[in-house]
């Protein structure tokens, strides 16, 4: 009866778990009880379902386990795809949390949503994907490329390029052949047409990307750069 003893959980056949357990000191002199919560830094459960909403009215819902009954509040932080923190907020330890995307202030991207509590921290991703079609700025009807001297540039908007590449397709409308081109999802991209032999045409393009999607509002024309031969009429 020193007075103190190092516990280890192991040898008492603690289960390796998460959890809040009530120690009991009986001696001689008395007996006490204190409550003492074991836990390893990184064992929460978070799952967030489903791992794609809509930005409009789409909700986030957020499941951790296990849960501590004695701890009633728990924090929830959202991380952008750049894991820039981006706001945390207190919620009830009740093991699920939802809300919708508009209310968090969320526009179309990639986040992370991570929870911490006494028993631990855990964290999980998911997307918002775009109710309405991606806006393409360029090409537009005014846009006219020389295939061969100059390359096309695409802009759109919104983008979010941390998460995975954009695919820009452009399909000729006459023969309705196409070309995709995988890009960094940045809203920019400059497509080296020349490299693939892209014939002269009428074209229409379309950008795809995991939040996202849409056609170009008009199509495009590219031009030979070369002067036209023309066979007829002729000087005979």
């Amino acid at each position: 009866n020193t007075g103190y003893y190092l516990l280890n959980a192991s040898e008492w056949g603690v289960p390796e778990v998460s959890a809040t357990y009530s120690l009991t000191i009986d001696s001689m002199l008395g007996s006490g009880s204190i409550e003492l919560t074991m836990f390893d830094k990184v064992t929460l459960n978070v799952t967030i379902d489903p791992s794609i909403v809509l930005s409009d009215d789409g909700a986030v819902n957020v499941n951790w386990s296990p849960i501590d009954p004695s701890e009633p509040f728990v924090n929830l932080s959202v991380y952008n795809s750049s894991n820039s923190l981006l706001k945390t907020f207190e919620v009830a330890n009740t093991g699920s949390y939802s809300n919708d995307v508009k209310s968090l202030g969320l526009f179309p991207g990639g986040y992370k949503i991570q929870v911490d509590s006494n028993m631990g921290f855990g964290f999980n991703h998911f997307l918002v994907y775009s109710a309405t079609p991606l806006n393409i700025l360029v090409p537009n009807s005014e846009s006219i490329i020389y295939n061969n001297s100059a390359s096309l540039s695409v802009q759109w908007t919104p983008f979010d390029e941390n998460v995975l590449p954009a695919i820009i397709t452009i399909v000729n409308q006459n023969t309705m052949e196409n070309n995709s081109f995988a890009v960094t999802n940045n809203g920019n991209a400059s497509l080296d047409l020349s490299s693939i032999d892209v014939p002269a045409g009428t074209y229409n393009i379309s950008v795809e990307t995991v939040i996202g999607k849409s056609k170009s509002p008009s199509m495009f024309v590219l031009l030979y750069p070369e002067t036209l031969l023309i066979a007829s009429p002729n000087s005979t």
